[in-house]
């Protein structure tokens, strides 16, 4: 099972981070989103109909995923998978990743279920971090005139850190 999340996380992190340098962290997050609607849509449309809570029990239930939370305050959310299979332990994947870093697929997963359930909003993700057993992310959801707003920050802060 180590050697299947070695692979799996490289392979993900490898993408992002690939595309992190032409586009942005912030615009990855936004395609990632888009594009796993798009393949629910067209290879998983047994989840179409769920809901994100239906989702999350759903995941919780394969085992490889423990203590699954999902704490609304307004419209923030707060993921937290207490354990991971994936994650590995004090030798495993999320110890060599260095506590803050990309969005974890599965918090990118309830994002893009949690836009499908508030079309009129946008999904702000912040980078996830992890511990050697689990991972937690923050989610909002805000208007596109906020989202917009904070996209321009964030692309001011870039370029002063260049």
């Amino acid at each position: 099972m180590r050697n299947m999340a070695c692979m799996l996380h490289s392979t993900y992190f490898g993408v992002l981070q690939a595309l992190r340098k032409e586009k942005g962290l912030f615009a990855i997050c936004e395609l990632s989103i888009k594009g796993i609607d798009e393949m629910l849509k067209a290879y998983f449309n047994f989840l179409e109909d769920k809901s994100v809570p239906e989702i999350i029990a759903q995941l919780e239930s394969t085992g490889i995923y423990q203590n699954l939370e999902l704490v609304k305050n307004g419209d923030s959310y707060m993921l937290d998978i207490g354990k991971c299979m994936f994650a590995g332990g004090n030798e495993g994947v999320h110890s060599t990743i260095k506590g803050i870093d990309m969005p974890c697929p599965i918090a990118l997963f309830i994002s893009s279920c949690l836009a499908k359930e508030n079309p009129l909003k946008r999904i702000y993700i912040y980078p996830s971090v992890y511990d050697e057993d689990g991972v937690t992310t923050q989610i909002d959801l805000v208007s596109p005139e906020e989202y917009e707003k904070r996209m321009n920050e964030l692309n001011k802060i870039a370029k002063i850190e260049k």
